[in-house]
């Protein structure tokens, strides 16, 4: 039992530090420890560029994409950003109507 109650505050300590980590903080980490920390974020879509899954992550106060080439089964880059302009090319794809609906 006290196994169990340590795991779930490490994983909730994870989570909230995913959540307040900085722009800043988040360029500093490796490209592995980027990708830790998407995880533990919101999920907001995807898209397809020259044969590359692009997805959409909210973290913190900024969004960022991850970049995955299926072909070589590798995330090839993670680009972080806060300007909303780049939001753009998800929103043809977004739903609104249907997400207020679920």
């Amino acid at each position: 039992m006290v196994l169990i109650l340590l795991i779930a505050i490490s994983l909730l300590a994870n989570a909230i530090l995913a959540f307040m980590i900085s722009l800043y903080e988040f360029i500093s980490l490796s490209l592995n420890e980027q990708a830790d920390v998407l995880w533990k974020g919101s999920y907001l879509g995807d898209r397809i560029e020259d044969a590359i899954t692009v997805q959409l992550f909210s973290i913190s106060n900024f969004y960022a994409e991850l970049y995955y080439d299926h072909c070589r089964n590798e995330i090839v880059r993670i680009r972080p950003f806060k300007s909303r302009e780049l939001l753009d090319p998800y929103l043809q794809h977004f739903d609104i109507v249907h997400k207020l609906n679920e």
